[in-house]
């Protein structure tokens, strides 16, 4: 593999990452730099850990792994998917009625925190198995799990800063919209493994 594919193949892995930030930071609107910048580093060290994962494991898992990644995404996703869409439309309807709302999935908890990180890193377990087989030189292969720590940390802050500033503008729908693309994206996994493998 060349540069430039490891370099999109990190950049593809980080497209969830960015999706899942912007849905949750309605919930750190108020947090520090330093807890935001915590957050980034959680959805990085599970990409890139999992991928690393995926490596050693090596060829010999992969058809465990592949039969199952693609439930444990969807299932993920679609938990955080609908209580976020959920909690969402109840904040709305708080709003109407003149009542206080909270925020809806909070990142600053760390069983939310977890549990997004390791459903936007599951397919970097198969990523990882295929760049066992590959068999990449030493240079490469930590270069590429350089890229993907990096792409994934970078595309979290942006979607924290890019999801507050359309919140501010957009309030609750956006999280109710949010809500909507985890689950929409946890489909696409699922059907993409499932009915279009």
């Amino acid at each position: 593999m060349s540069w430039l594919e490891l370099l999109l193949l990190a950049l593809s892995l980080c497209v969830d990452t960015f999706a899942v930030s912007m849905s949750g930071s309605q919930s750190i609107r108020k947090a520090s730099l330093p807890r935001i910048f915590f957050i980034a580093l959680v959805f990085a060290v599970f990409q890139a850990g999992l991928t690393f994962i995926g490596w050693i494991g090596g060829a010999s898992l992969h058809k465990i792994i592949t039969s199952v990644d693609h439930w444990i995404a969807f299932i993920l996703l679609l938990y955080i998917g609908v209580k976020m869409a959920v909690e969402g439309i109840g904040n709305i309807r708080k709003a109407k009625s003149g009542e206080e709302t909270e925020c809806t999935v909070n990142l600053l908890s760390s069983k939310t925190l977890v549990m997004s990180a390791v459903a936007t890193s599951i397919d970097a377990l198969a990523v990882g198995i295929a760049i066992a087989v590959v068999s990449l030189p030493p240079v490469k292969l930590y270069g590429c799990f350089a890229m993907i720590f990096t792409a994934t940390l970078l595309s979290s802050l942006a979607g924290v800063f890019s999801g507050r500033w359309l919140g501010k503008r957009f309030g609750d729908m956006a999280q109710v919209a949010g809500g909507a693309v985890l689950v929409i994206i946890g489909a696409k996994i699922l059907v993409e493994h499932t009915i279009l493998a």
